[in-house]
């Protein structure tokens, strides 16, 4: 789990899940089960996988 918070430029996976707790009110597991953290296509249609066929990037 230290692999995503050291790619989003966190120092540890403490410092990224604090800074999801201060954002969100919730813990990291349950954001990201949230169902409004699905990507919207329209913005980031890279990203949904859409642009690739159903396949993500």
């Amino acid at each position: 789990m230290g692999g995503p918070a050291a790619a989003s430029g966190y120092a540890d996976q403490p410092h990224l899940h604090r800074e999801i707790g201060a954002f969100t009110g919730s813990t990291p597991a349950a954001v990201a089960g949230a169902p409004w953290l699905a990507i919207d296509e329209t913005a980031w249609p890279a990203s949904s996988g859409a642009a690739a066929g159903g396949r993500v990037q």
